[in-house]
């Protein structure tokens, strides 16, 4: 059996642009991919995400919510304020709010839409004290 790679991939209109924007969210690097029309956004824990400009005779597919990028950050006793900070960030670099912060009780969630109107879930945990 031959060894195989594991991606995310995501069409878009700037490919560069969008692996920019993707590797400030996930602290990743940008690398060039195949050609100038793809791009790889390689994180320190080994996720993948790659962007692709498609070819001419396939239009861009549609965007929504069915299947999406989950990111998660790290569990906080305050997970409704590291979230707004963090959708703070991302509009910074060219994020929107798509449906505003709330708390569950696993944690608070977020989702935004990156600067191509993806969309894509932000988490924080809410942080478990550990009792004995």
């Amino acid at each position: 059996m031959t060894s195989l790679e594991i991606s995310l991939v995501l069409a878009s209109q700037d490919p560069k642009k969008l692996a920019e924007f993707y590797a400030f969210v996930i602290n990743g690097e940008v690398h060039l991919g195949f050609n100038n029309k793809n791009y790889r956004v390689l994180s320190q824990n080994g996720l993948i995400i790659e962007t692709y400009l498609p070819s001419q005779q396939k239009p861009l597919p549609s965007k929504g919510k069915a299947s999406s990028y989950c990111f998660k950050g790290l569990p906080s006793k305050n997970p409704l304020i590291k979230i707004k900070e963090w959708c703070s960030e991302l509009i910074n670099q060219g994020a929107i709010v798509v449906e505003n912060p709330v708390i569950e009780s696993f944690g608070a969630e977020a989702w935004m839409a990156d600067p191509e109107g993806n969309h894509f879930l932000i988490l924080i945990p809410m942080q478990q004290d550990c009792q004995i």
